[in-house]
């Protein structure tokens, strides 16, 4: 059984996060880019973020007893292939993939439906800023 209150607190976990994100949003890009914390700070919201999403469907699938994902964009192929969720619109065969909505940002980072213009420019800067000091 999926426990709810598990869910429900992988959820408010989400939100919380997310409102980082938006609160993170705000600032003028040229302060956020140059600010090493304020960049931190981004990316490691955005993935816990993806990370919850991903726990949220792995508990639906184990609960469900849906087959098991091949990698984390496939867990949300799985709950479209079981009318869970939509597939993604440009999906070739229904369920087949939901991973054009579970895809990459403009800078790189897997955005899972979390991701909005608002927040573009934060995850093409945190992986700007990082590829350029590789």
């Amino acid at each position: 059984m999926v426990e709810s209150e598990t869910i429900e607190g992988i959820f408010r976990n989400l939100d919380g996060y997310v409102d980082q994100l938006r609160l993170l949003s705000a600032l003028p890009q040229e302060i956020f880019v140059v600010d090493p914390i304020r960049l931190g700070a981004a990316k490691y919201y955005l993935q816990v973020a993806v990370e919850c999403c991903i726990d949220v469907t792995n508990h639906i699938i184990a609960h469900q007893g849906f087959r098991a994902p091949e990698t984390y964009p496939d867990s949300f192929t799985v709950l479209a292939e079981n009318d869970i969720i939509e597939p993604a619109r440009d999906s070739p065969v229904h369920g087949a993939s939901f991973c054009s909505q579970a895809s990459l940002s403009p800078g790189g980072l897997p955005t899972f439906g979390i991701y909005s213009p608002s927040l573009s420019w934060i995850a093409s800067a945190a992986t700007t800023k990082t590829a350029a000091k590789r």
